[in-house]
C-alpha cells in the first residue's frame, strides 16, 4: 500500500517543456518582461553585467531556460551556482561545456560551488569584492 506520491520533480522533462510553453505564451512571459524592464530601470538602462546567485540548482535543467533568456537580454552574465551534490555540479558543468561548444552562452561566466548555501555564505570572506567588481 505504500505508494510513492509523485510530484513535478519526478518529471523534469515534462516540467521543462511546460515551462517553455508557459513562458512563450503565458503569464511567465509577462513576468520575465517585467523582470527585465525592472532590472533595466534600476540600472538606468546601462547594465553591463548581471550577477545571479542560483541556489540548489541540481544539474541545471531548470536553470537552462533562465540562462537562455538572460544570455540574450544582457551583454554579460555572471552565474554563481551553489549546489551541494557534487555529481549534479558536474552534470551542470557538462551542460555548460555543451552549450559553449555550440557557441551558446558565450557571454555567461559560471562559478560553481559544491556546497550548501550555509557553507557558501560562511566561506565568503568579509569585504570580498562583489560580483560587479570582479567581472
Amino acid at each position: 500500500m505504500g505508494t510513492e506520491l509523485k510530484s513535478i520533480v519526478h518529471f523534469p522533462e515534462h516540467y521543462a517543456l511546460s515551462r517553455k510553453v508557459t513562458t512563450q505564451y503565458g503569464r511567465l512571459a509577462n513576468r520575465n518582461n517585467q523582470f527585465f524592464e525592472t532590472i533595466q530601470t534600476y540600472e538606468g538602462g546601462q547594465i553591463n553585467t548581471l550577477c545571479v546567485l542560483a541556489i540548489g540548482t541540481g544539474m541545471g535543467s531548470f536553470d537552462k531556460p533562465v540562462i537562455d533568456d538572460l544570455s540574450l537580454k544582457f551583454p554579460k552574465v555572471h552565474y554563481v551556482v551553489v549546489e551541494p551534490d557534487i555529481e549534479d555540479v558536474q552534470r551542470f558543468q557538462d551542460l555548460v561545456d555543451s552549450k559553449h561548444s555550440q557557441r551558446e552562452w558565450d557571454n555567461v561566466v559560471f562559478e560553481f560551488h559544491a556546497k550548501t548555501i550555509k557553507e557558501y555564505l560562511e566561506s565568503r570572506e568579509i569585504g570580498r569584492a562583489s560580483c560587479r567588481e570582479r567581472v
